[in-house]
């Protein structure tokens, strides 16, 4: 079986499932590392969503031409999860989709990360630097 030097999972590509997918998909991660093998993680801060996010519903709009995409986005203190509404109109025609974003904690990742078998995990914001409350991403580096 052929493992690699290291995974990337970039941009908020984390958290499209029930925490147990999520262990899962850690796991299988850690299965195709060589030993040493580095995971990096970088995704939305659970703690600065927390305070800029969940007060208040949110949306964002983008647009194509005559085409809109618009995101209602609600925190959910409860599961940790962005909860999303998504709007497309496309050539008159109006589709709606509903999806999700589990945004585990700093010390949740730490744990799923550790319970999975990796080492030496390093959290910072998405730039190296350390993880604030001000900081909007983040970023986990995992060894293992």
């Amino acid at each position: 079986m052929e493992r690699f030097d290291a995974a990337i999972n970039w941009f908020t590509s984390f958290g499209y499932h029930d925490d147990e997918t999520c262990k899962a998909i850690i796991a299988e991660y850690r299965r195709a590392l060589k030993p040493g093998g580095r995971l990096l993680i970088e995704t939305l801060h659970h703690d600065w969503i927390v305070r800029n996010l969940a007060p208040t519903a949110s949306a964002s709009v983008a647009r194509s031409g005559d085409d809109l995409m618009v995101d209602e986005n609600v925190f959910d203190p409860l599961t940790s999860r962005i909860n999303t509404v998504r709007t497309v109109i496309r050539d008159g025609e109006v589709r709606q989709s509903r999806h999700f974003v589990r945004l585990p904690t700093a010390t949740e990742f730490r744990r799923w990360l550790i319970d999975a078998g990796f080492v030496d995990v390093t959290i910072t914001a998405s730039d190296g630097q350390p993880l604030t409350l001000a900081r909007r991403r983040l970023m986990v580096v995992a060894q293992r």
